[in-house]
């Protein structure tokens, strides 16, 4: 039978019927929400929210960035007389592009009369629902304490920061997610200072129910940092996304390659070196500064650039 309702309460249905069950042994409940995937329908107590509420503009909305962006890269094909699938941007397509930039957003396809960014936002508040009533699960079975729960995402996302739409590019929006991690048996509230990677995760939950980590897995327990015991961890993280076919896409973001210490991050793009960005995160959170070209920030731009040849070679 085929259940009725918003797919994230189905879905957190089935999860507390799963968690509610006679466990003679330690489970394992892996819930993973729809929601904020298109086509981003709210539930009905969510429906109306934030009717009346301003959406803030990013502050680096008008930031763009080196590489055309979606709507941009189809009318430069179109333009060059190029199917999309087969098409190249020259490095200097500014030179040929007539109008202003605009944001992505302005040309996201809209779902009916859905209001994009506000349907996102509430369909995030339906997901907060589902999470409370998980938790409120572990309370009613008492067993709050020596439960482990994780709370992540899977990608980020830019809904107007540098006039984007979507994920994959290596600016924070989109390369950040969160990650909550709650053990009142073993571990301390508070945050934690460290680079978490999702390599992590797997090993983590092993490290936890006392299984020894395979040597063959690139992440790292972060055992030692959430029980605040995190010297010698790492200092940097490497980061790629590799162009595929637009067939299934709506977007259009080069092939890229970035690494990202604790204050700074250098972004490459193949076949496309005059798009180097640099950022000091610590100075210029929200990216709108790129240093690349800077003269005071050469040597760290050839820091960055060999470190990056390392953690490249490191992730083959």
């Amino acid at each position: 039978m085929t259940p009725d309702g918003w797919v994230d309460d189905v879905t957190t249905d089935f999860a507390i019927e799963f968690i509610g069950r006679p466990w003679t042994r330690p489970f394992l409940a892996v819930v993973g929400f729809k929601g904020p995937h298109r086509p981003r329908k709210p539930p009905a107590r969510r429906a109306d929210m934030y009717e009346d509420v301003p959406l803030p503009v990013p502050p680096n909305s008008r930031s763009f960035p080196p590489f055309p962006m979606f709507h941009e890269f189809v009318a430069l094909a179109k333009a060059h007389g190029v199917p999309l699938e087969r098409f190249s941007p020259a490095e200097n397509w500014r030179e040929e592009w007539e109008g202003p930039r605009e944001s992505q957003l302005a040309h996201e396809p809209r779902m009916g009369d859905d209001d994009y960014l506000r349907d996102y936002y509430r369909v995030i508040t339906a997901l907060d629902d589902d999470v409370g009533r998980l938790l409120a699960k572990l309370d009613e079975m008492g067993i709050t304490r020596d439960t482990l729960v994780v709370y992540v995402s899977d990608n980020g996302i830019a809904n107007g920061e540098h006039g984007l739409a979507g994920k994959r590019t290596a600016y924070e929006e989109s390369m950040r997610v969160p990650l909550l991690l709650r053990y009142p048996a073993r571990v301390e509230a508070g945050a934690r200072d460290a680079i978490a990677l999702n390599v992590d995760l797997a090993p983590t939950l092993l490290d936890y129910a006392g299984v020894q980590v395979p040597d063959s897995m690139q992440g790292r327990s972060l055992r030692p940092v959430i029980e605040g015991r995190s010297r010698g961890w790492r200092n940097d993280l490497f980061y790629e996304f590799r162009m595929g076919s637009l067939q299934y896409m709506a977007s259009w973001v080069p092939t890229l390659r970035a690494v990202r210490t604790a204050r700074e991050k250098l972004v490459v793009y193949e076949g496309y070196p005059g798009w180097t960005e640099l950022y000091d995160l610590d100075a210029d959170p929200f990216e709108m500064n790129d240093l690349s070209r800077d003269p005071a920030s050469r040597s760290r731009r050839d820091r960055l650039e060999a470190r990056l040849v390392e953690l490249a070679a490191e992730a083959q």
